[in-house]
């Protein structure tokens, strides 16, 4: 190859080369979240008022930008995702997976009051979300995107998680 880009006077370096792309945290953390309610099962009584939707929430400032809205639409045990993006308290008995980007973290205890008793499916990415009362919670680790569970306090919502969901987290200390 070496001889061939000589004889065609192309230096080696001037032999186009890619880089590869970074990929977007927000858009691999929407691929989570879609694959989250893949393998979270939730009562049906959720879905009583709107039998066809999966309602995924934003809490606060959305860091997601068009990503999350990428998933509207998909389906999900045979409902549609629909996007929505949350001020207060007051809006969120709609919906069954609420996101808190860590911007918000001191509105987790607002958000756990506000979903106390009901089927919330909680996703943070501030370090300490899971300690604090969330049960899933991204992490950055060698340059990847991952997520701890606590399945615990999913359990104790109502929620079921796949063990095969279970298998690719890092479950919660006290939890193992």
């Amino acid at each position: 190859m070496a001889a061939l880009a000589l004889c065609l006077g192309l230096a080696p370096s001037a032999l186009p080369t890619e880089e590869p792309r970074p990929l977007d945290e927000y858009a691999v953390k929407a691929a989570f979240l879609y694959n989250f309610a893949k393998f979270v099962d939730w009562p049906e009584s959720v879905f009583a008022a709107h039998p066809d939707t999966h309602m995924f929430c934003i809490y606060g400032l959305d860091p997601f930008g068009a990503n999350l809205d990428a998933l509207a639409g998909k389906l999900v045990h045979d409902r549609r995702i629909a996007v929505a993006r949350l001020s207060g308290p007051g809006e969120l008995a709609r919906c069954q997976l609420v996101f808190l980007p860590a911007a918000e973290k001191g509105r987790l205890a607002e958000l756990r009051a506000a979903v106390a008793g009901r089927p919330v499916l909680l996703v943070g990415e501030e370090a300490s979300f899971v300690a604090r009362g969330g049960m899933i919670d991204f992490f950055l680790q060698g340059g990847h995107v991952r997520f701890e569970i606590d399945p615990k306090k999913a359990a104790a919502a109502g929620l079921h998680v796949s063990s095969k969901l279970l298998g690719l987290a890092r479950i919660a200390e006290g939890e193992r």
